[in-house]
């Protein structure tokens, strides 16, 4: 059962979701690229993700013939919004039954309120209603990334036990 029946109604009305916080994406174009690369985490972090730069360069030379679709995360408060956070959206470009979530974090200052959270469900709901022959989404996480395995966990994913370089990789199927 989906956990949000009328994600599509939603989507088509406004394209965020509502909660503790309030988010929605927004593909990185030459409008905000220099914004996403503003964005950092803490120093300890910094062997968990990928660079916004790094994330840029493989959407431009899309390794192994995968496509990585780069996407800001923002919070919207009132008329202004505010970019909280980075990932891409990685496949391949004539087959949709897989995807991975890739570079996935929320800017330093918005850790912890909630935004990671917001922006997984965001995500996972969107391959469900744009992409509804994606039957699983993968993704790598550093295996010392106590946080992100909780909140990866907490929505589904699996370890496999297969590895990608020296991350774990997880895996939530999309049943039916």
């Amino acid at each position: 059962m989906d956990r949000h029946p009328n994600m599509r109604s939603l989507y088509k009305a406004n394209g965020m979701i509502s909660g503790p916080v309030t988010v929605f994406t927004q593909p990185i174009t030459d409008e905000n690229w220099l914004h996403a690369l503003d964005l950092t985490i803490h120093s300890h972090q910094s062997e968990f993700v990928p660079t916004v730069a790094l994330s840029l360069a493989k959407a431009y030379i899309q390794p192994n013939g995968f496509c990585y679709d780069p996407y800001g995360i923002y919070h919207r408060q009132r008329m202004s919004r505010q970019l909280v956070g980075f990932y891409s959206f990685i496949h391949l470009p004539n087959d949709l039954s897989f995807c991975y979530l890739g570079g996935f974090f929320i800017d330093r200052q918005f850790q912890g309120q909630g935004y990671g959270k917001a922006a997984l469900i965001y995500f996972l709901d969107w391959v469900r209603c744009n992409h509804v022959e994606c039957r699983e989404v993968l993704l790598s996480v550093h295996p010392e990334n106590h946080v992100a395995i909780q909140l990866y966990r907490s929505q589904g994913f699996v370890k496999t036990g297969e590895w990608l370089e020296e991350e774990a990789v997880m895996r939530l199927a999309f049943s039916g």
